[in-house]
C-alpha cells in the first residue's frame, strides 16, 4: 500500500517541522467503510446494508458514510458460532 506523510508543528518554534511517515499497510483501522466490512466477513457491501438496516450490526455514521467497528464485526461472529455439542 501507498504511504501516508503527517506534518505536525512544534508548539513553540513555528518554524520547525516533524515529518512522520507512516506505513498506511501497517495501519489497523478500527472502523471499516461498507466495502471493507464485507470483505472482513465474506459477504456482498449489499448483505451488509441488510444487516444494518434490520439492526443486526451496529454502525457509525460520520460525514454521510457508514462504518462498522471492526470489534462489532468480530462479535457478530462471535455470536452466531455454531458449536457442535458431544
Amino acid at each position: 500500500m501507498g504511504r501516508v506523510t503527517l506534518i505536525t508543528f512544534h508548539p513553540t518554534v513555528i518554524w520547525a517541522a516533524l515529518i512522520l511517515t507512516v506505513d498506511s499497510s501497517s495501519v489497523n483501522p478500527k472502523l471499516l467503510d461498507v466495502k471493507t466490512a464485507a470483505q472482513y466477513l465474506g459477504i456482498s457491501p449489499w448483505t451488509i446494508r441488510e444487516m444494518q438496516w434490520r439492526g443486526d450490526l451496529p454502525y457509525v455514521k460520520f460525514n454521510r458514510k457508514i462504518y462498522f467497528a471492526r470489534k462489532d464485526l468480530d462479535a457478530f461472529i462471535e455470536l452466531h458460532k455454531f458449536r457442535e455439542s458431544p
